[in-house]
């Protein structure tokens, strides 16, 4: 309504043409009311962004501060609608001559002053819904990608490092020695003969077992 009422005094509307006096009592119900409503808002919101800055994650995966984020934007976009509507009928009784009457400044002043609030709350809480949201994600991707890396170091501790001796058992219950190791060789190198021919200068007891991989 305080916004309103600038912006009919800068459009020239009669609420502003008649004075303070006409308007005293609009005035006094919700400049009062904004004040409080800013200043509230301003000491809720500090506590907020402390917490942000002290624990960005953890503030960006809140769940009671992504509720209330969706819920200011829910809110601010009811009434961005709200008066978006109001305007629009206003403009299409002008364009059809509908003969509507009164001041279309001072009739427009009050739904556009809504509609700005309402824009500015917004943009502002849709952009920080928006950081929350990319910061979170991307803290899920680095806390998958270190999982990933823990598993793989453990298993490469298990399993040893090539040319290691990792015992096993044999089905008769004997145990065993196996020792990893890699063929090499050239592009053109038959592989599959070279194995052939290891296995058969194999002692008796003593296998050769192809990994994939």
């Amino acid at each position: 309504m305080a916004v309103g009422y600038v912006i009919d005094w800068l459009l020239g509307g009669q609420r502003s043409a008649a004075g303070l006096a006409a308007s005293s009592y609009e005035l006094r119900q919700w400049v009062p009311w904004a004040i409080v409503g800013l200043i509230a808002w301003t000491w809720s919101w500090r506590s907020v962004v402390g917490r942000r800055r002290a624990d960005p994650v953890a503030e960006a995966q809140s769940t009671i501060r992504r509720a209330f984020l969706y819920l200011t934007i829910a809110v601010s976009l009811v009434a961005a609608l709200a008066a978006a509507a109001l305007i629009l009928y206003r403009l299409v009784g002008i364009l059809l001559n509908a003969g509507l009457g009164g001041n279309l400044a001072s009739e427009l002043s009050t739904p556009l002053g809504s509609l700005a609030i309402a824009v500015l709350i917004l943009a502002y809480h849709g952009l920080r819904l928006r950081a929350d949201l990319t910061l979170a994600e991307t803290a899920e991707r680095a806390d998958l990608a270190e999982g990933a890396t823990a598993v793989d170091a453990s298993a490469t501790a298990q399993a040893g490092a090539p040319g290691d001796d990792v015992g096993v058992a044999s089905a008769e219950g004997r145990p065993l020695v196996r020792r990893r190791m890699e063929l090499v060789g050239p592009p053109d190198a038959d592989l599959d003969a070279a194995l052939s021919a290891v296995r058969t200068a194999l002692p008796p007891g003593v296998e050769l077992v192809v990994s994939e991989g």
